[in-house]
């Protein structure tokens, strides 16, 4: 049976599940990266950057940079997190379900050979979900068509 990984995430949360044989979900790690919680004007606080924050007309431009840089940071740890994942064979196929616009930021940061084993990503926000229910969840896409589930019957 071929190992699929199942990865939910949002730019703040990221859960890896292994598709286990009797279909349901087994926890392989969670991620989290608070910096993508805290109000941007916390984060310029943290931000060595200074420069043009401090102009009226950049401030709004200034924040939104400083959070995006944050979520980018975030995708980044998940993406090498997947290709260790990869190189160490814990994984053949793996779906994405990521919120917006974080999937393609996360998207960008994946390495040719991880973006090559994803079969399924969509813009969905199941962080909150339980593995039991995004389990029901991806079961119940399978049998739309919408997710292909290595292993479940």
């Amino acid at each position: 049976m071929k190992s699929q990984w199942i990865v939910v995430a949002n730019a703040s949360l990221a859960r890896i599940f292994r598709q286990a044989r009797h279909g349901g979900l087994e926890p392989v790690e969670a991620l989290t990266h608070a910096q993508s919680r805290m109000h941007p004007s916390e984060l310029a606080e943290n931000d060595q950057g200074g420069g043009e924050r401090d102009h009226h007309d950049d401030r709004f431009e200034a924040r939104n940079d400083i959070r995006r840089k944050e979520h980018v940071r975030f995708a980044r740890a998940l993406a090498d997190r997947l290709d260790k994942g990869l190189a160490a064979h814990e994984f053949d196929s793996l779906t994405i379900l990521a919120a917006k616009p974080f999937l393609g930021e996360l998207r960008q940061q994946l390495s040719e050979a991880v973006s090559a084993r994803i079969g399924v990503a969509l813009n969905n926000d199941f962080t909150a979900l339980t593995a039991a229910d995004l389990a029901q969840r991806l079961q119940a896409l399978h049998a739309t068509g919408g997710v292909e589930m290595h292993g479940a019957s």
